[in-house]
């Protein structure tokens, strides 16, 4: 869909303005590495797989941890191991 020169991008879309919403918390720490010692492990989906070893090499890198993660065909596992 081309716009026209000048034409506004969000014209056919409507906004409510409310009030009085609190802020949300954000979801950090969604897996629970904070919590692990070492030789702890948790299963996860093998989808996550991927999400896992980055938030896992993420704290790691933060706060001198080390995991080590195994995918199969439908669950994968991680282990802190430092």
């Amino acid at each position: 869909m081309k716009r026209k020169p000048g034409e506004n991008l969000h014209s056919n879309m409507t906004y409510k303005i409310e009030k009085n919403i609190p802020i949300g918390q954000l979801e950090r720490g969604k897996y629970p590495f904070k919590m692990m010692a070492v030789g702890n492990s948790f299963k996860f989906p093998r989808e996550s797989a991927q999400r896992v070893s980055v938030s896992a090499s993420i704290y790691a890198r933060k706060n001198g941890a080390k995991f080590t993660q195994r995918t199969g065909e439908k669950f994968g596992r991680i282990w802190r191991i430092k």
